[in-house]
């Protein structure tokens, strides 16, 4: 299920990544040659997350990982990550997770992370799309995200994620997550119910539409269903997927409208203390994370 919208390397996307992110410039570290040489990036981006009780998470997250090929075997990347680990626990960082693929998940396990398995992500079909290609965007008509908008959504509050560690959506991180990546353009759909973001989305050579987040003026299973059927009705495309669904009303909201959950094939949520205690749950349960598909993808 692999989907490469968005992912395409630039200096606008590192900008955007590591100097732009409102939580703070990303921390780690860089491995020379003893000629001077760049051989091995290790930045880990800035997070902040929020626990059921309200008090801000100081998260890190592993991404753009790269080692020189003449370099690889060498030890290099667990060198580097060991190095890193031991500056964020100097930076007061909680904690680091990441979404490696099934290959590389051994070897963070070596490292101290917790594997907590494939999130799973919910899709629905639509018949009449699954035998055409869109040549047009499912998303066109739909009014793209602006930066104005963000401060109207923080105020309406995301889903309901009950006691699950969640990012914090505040205004600044809603006008830098979906107003300013140089890659990826969003759309809103929104109802009485709420808005959600949503975007185009390609898997296995077929056009869909992806909804990252929703927000919702009540936490109630009828506004989730009204909201999603407005995103079915208003997009286009072979099939609609969202994020995990964590509580029984998102669930039930998703299924009467014709949604089912699959294993997000070879991405893994895995975490790793820094400050807090291995035994937090959040390191041994999957269901202890509030993750969304907009919290999850294109890093």
């Amino acid at each position: 299920m692999g989907d490469a919208f968005g992912r395409e390397k630039s200096a606008r996307l590192w900008k955007w990544k590591h100097q732009d992110n409102p939580a703070g410039d990303s921390v780690g570290l860089a491995a020379f040659s003893p000629s001077g040489e760049l051989i091995g990036l290790r930045p880990f981006m800035r997070w902040r997350l929020r626990g059921a009780d309200g008090v801000e998470v100081s998260a890190v997250r592993a991404v753009d990982t790269a080692v020189d090929p003449d370099w690889r075997r060498s030890g290099l990347f667990s060198r580097m990550t060991v190095g890193a680990l031991e500056q964020l626990a100097e930076n007061g960082i909680d904690l680091v997770f990441n979404t490696p693929n099934d290959r590389s998940g051994p070897g963070y396990r070596k490292m101290g992370w917790h594997l907590l398995g494939h999130p799973r992500v919910w899709i629905r079909p639509r018949p009449f799309g699954l035998t055409r290609r869109l040549v047009e965007s499912p998303c066109i008509g739909l009014r793209s995200f602006r930066p104005e908008d963000a401060a109207a959504l923080a105020e309406m509050g995301t889903e309901d994620r009950g006691d699950a560690l969640i990012v914090e959506k505040s205004p600044e991180y809603l006008r830098w997550r979906y107003g300013g990546h140089p890659n990826l353009t969003y759309s809103l759909v929104s109802c009485e119910a709420g808005t959600a973001v949503v975007r185009p989305d390609r898997r296995a050579g077929r056009q869909g539409v992806a909804v990252l987040d929703m927000f919702l003026r009540e936490a109630a299973i009828g506004a989730r269903y009204r909201l999603l059927g407005a995103v079915l009705r208003e997009t286009d495309g072979a099939y609609v997927v969202m994020g995990p669904q964590r509580s029984r009303g998102a669930g039930m909201a998703a299924g009467l409208r014709g949604f089912a959950p699959f294993p997000w094939r070879n991405v893994n949520l895995a975490a790793r203390p820094v400050a807090w205690a291995d035994e937090a749950p959040v390191f041994h349960d999957r269901g202890a994370w509030g993750l969304t598909l907009g919290d999850l993808e294109t890093f």
